[in-house]
């Protein structure tokens, strides 16, 4: 990685916008229910999310869902025991083809409890 990527970049542009009293409380309101600052929500909401670049050079935009941060621990929690599980095959470390069946069974009941309580489908 060259230094120039190292360098953090700065934020030294400003713009300036004015709002109506309730246009404010809105956007407020959407920041603290997100759990950021009004800044990183309205530069988020302006950026629309995620810019990127095409093959092309064209701009195009990945608009992100807002998702619950005790559902990606949960999640992320779950692939740790995936990956965790594909080494050990990988290594022959299961004495039995049961045994990998009732961890992979274990697993899937997790996956069902979190998708019933964030009620995915």
């Amino acid at each position: 990685m060259t230094a120039d990527k190292k360098k953090k970049e700065t934020k030294d542009r400003q713009l300036k916008v004015r709002l109506t009293e309730n246009e404010f409380a809105k956007l407020k309101k959407a920041a603290d229910a997100d759990g950021v600052t009004l800044a990183n929500y309205a530069r988020r909401q302006l950026a629309l999310d995620t810019l990127k670049r095409s093959p092309v050079g064209r701009m195009t935009y990945r608009k992100y869902t807002p998702v619950d941060p005790d559902l990606l621990r949960q999640i992320s929690r779950l692939g740790n025991n995936l990956n965790q599980i594909a080494r050990r095959v990988n290594q022959n470390d299961f004495d039995t083809s049961l045994d990998l069946l009732k961890t992979l069974l274990t697993i899937e009941r997790r996956l069902k409890r979190v998708q019933d309580a964030h009620q995915i489908s």
